[in-house]
């Protein structure tokens, strides 16, 4: 019996700061392996986009951990507290559908 190990593939994380307010942009697998960089990218924006506009893009997430949901709502909850807005950019259904049944998409401003 042979054991086939599959490479982890970490989140990229690119935050940009912008005319409109910062974008968070994420893509690749943010699975348990990327909670803790998805975190980092997360308590960045909290800590500098107080009062700010932020956009979190999760379109081209190939794979989105509920950890990761509950990190993006709780983001949106400090910003919020602190008079951000938050908006989350995503156009995967099956993504949408998930933010749906966690009853977040009340919570976050969501485009899809």
């Amino acid at each position: 019996m042979s054991t086939t190990l599959l490479p982890v593939v970490q989140p990229i994380v690119d935050r940009t700061d912008g005319p409109h307010g910062i974008v968070l942009t994420l893509t690749g697998a943010a699975d348990l392996g990327g909670l803790p960089e998805v975190e980092r990218a997360l308590r960045h924006v909290v800590t500098r986009g107080s009062g700010a506009t932020v956009t979190i893009d999760i379109d081209g997430l190939t794979v989105v951990h509920d950890a990761v949901i509950g990190m993006i709502a709780g983001a949106a909850a400090d910003l919020s507290a602190s008079g951000g807005t938050v908006t989350v950019i995503c156009r995967r259904r099956a993504t949408t559908e998930r933010f749906e049944t966690l009853g977040l998409h009340r919570v976050l401003g969501k485009s899809s």
